[in-house]
């Protein structure tokens, strides 16, 4: 069996950021997005919380999660040190 880069398929990454964030992105042209494949949807989680509290500054180690979201969301953002807000999903 042949297994992927650790970070995932550069096709399907090329792919995801034209999806998220539009074929025209200067960003994209430019190079200034990154992304990786993660191994799941809670393990994606806590390595983009982990990133933001050891590499980005302390302005940002807020995140904002929709009220209801999974049970586990709050918990995996506060073990990664970041302050969890919330905000209504609907009203």
């Amino acid at each position: 069996k042949e297994y992927s880069t650790i970070d995932g398929p550069p096709k399907l990454k090329a792919l995801t950021q034209q999806l998220i964030f539009g074929d025209d992105c200067p960003a994209i042209g430019e190079g200034r997005i990154a992304s990786v494949q993660a191994l799941s949807g809670t393990g994606s989680l806590r390595v983009v919380g982990e990133f933001i509290k050891y590499f980005m500054k302390p302005e940002s180690h807020e995140i904002w999660v929709s009220n209801p979201t999974w049970g586990n969301h709050n918990a995996i953002f506060a073990k990664s040190g970041l302050a969890v807000k919330t905000y209504p999903y609907y009203k």
